[in-house]
């Protein structure tokens, strides 16, 4: 008679009470043994140690470690080698680290949570230095503040706030204070105001066609330009704070990226002065016989 698998075993003296049932048997079981590339390893009590994952090829791909119920620790494996390993204390991630083919470890990362289980902080650690950013809450989960530590020294704070509809409106830092005057139905960003600390104030109006990117206007302390470039409409520092790894490399890139100067294409709206001296600029100049005879005899 082919024999049910069971989740566990049942011991010698109560088989006689057993109901007997064809439910899953041995002869629906694929020829393979292991179809699926699972092996579940156990220690000496019987409670299971971890569960290998395996390829097609048959190379291993990661162990998940157990303690009790929970998934305590997962590894990845590449070529056979250990390149990540996770740490988790229930179901949240506490420290990630990942390895050369050698076993050293190139980067370790570390997570710190509050007792809603939301990230509050993620430090990173690199090349010998500490990174290490520090989020806020407001009263509706939503990450209203950013600090940015390297090697324990602040860099710098950052300041969030949100509309009625979660879009994000306002943003302040060390440096400068953006405000949001105006999205679109289509989340596009029309109109914005930049303050920075020396009181310079740039107004941007950015225009689309059809969802389609236009041009920009930019005043700065009442000058005027148009120019195109999409950057304006896709402001880094506008952009949502989340609580991940790829927004620690983000913050901490940002602070290593100078904004170029560059001249763009673009067309003046009211420097009329600035044209004036190009047209000059563009005149022939004359001998200095002609031009004393032009000063003592205009006509």
């Amino acid at each position: 008679m082919p024999q049910q698998k069971l989740c566990v075993s049942v011991p010698i003296e109560l088989r006689c009470y057993q109901k007997i049932k064809d439910m899953i048997t041995e002869t629906n079981l694929p020829e393979k043994e292991n179809e699926f590339g699972i092996k579940i390893v156990k220690n000496i009590l019987g409670a299971i140690d971890f569960v290998a994952y395996y390829s097609d090829t048959g190379d291993l791909l990661k162990r998940v470690y157990y303690k009790g119920t929970d998934a305590v620790k997962v590894r990845h494996y590449r070529n056979s080698y250990l390149y990540l390993e996770e740490d988790f204390s229930g179901k949240l991630m506490i420290k990630k680290r990942i390895y050369d083919t050698g076993g050293n470890i190139l980067t370790q990362y570390q997570y710190k949570y509050n007792r809603n289980g939301e990230v509050t902080g993620i430090e990173k650690h690199t090349n010998k230095n500490k990174y290490y950013v520090e989020y806020g809450y407001d009263e509706l989960k939503r990450v209203n503040a950013r600090k940015i530590y390297i090697n324990n020294a602040l860099i710098n704070e950052q300041k969030y706030r949100y509309d009625i509809l979660d879009r994000l409106v306002d943003y302040q830092d060390s440096s400068q204070h953006v405000h949001v005057n105006l999205i679109s139905q289509n989340n596009e960003l029309l109109s914005y105001v930049v303050k920075d600390k020396l009181g310079n104030e740039i107004k941007i109006e950015n225009y689309f066609k059809n969802s389609e990117y236009v041009n920009t206007d930019i005043s700065m302390n009442g000058h005027n330009i148009r120019v195109k470039d999409i950057s304006y409409a896709d402001n880094v520092v506008l952009k949502k704070p989340y609580t991940t790894e790829s927004d620690l490399e983000l913050v901490v890139s940002e602070l290593y990226t100078k904004p170029e100067m560059c001249q763009t294409k673009r067309s003046c709206k009211e420097d009329s002065v600035v044209s004036q001296i190009n047209e000059e600029a563009k005149k022939p100049i004359l001998p200095i016989s002609v031009r004393k005879r032009l000063l003592f005899n205009p006509s």
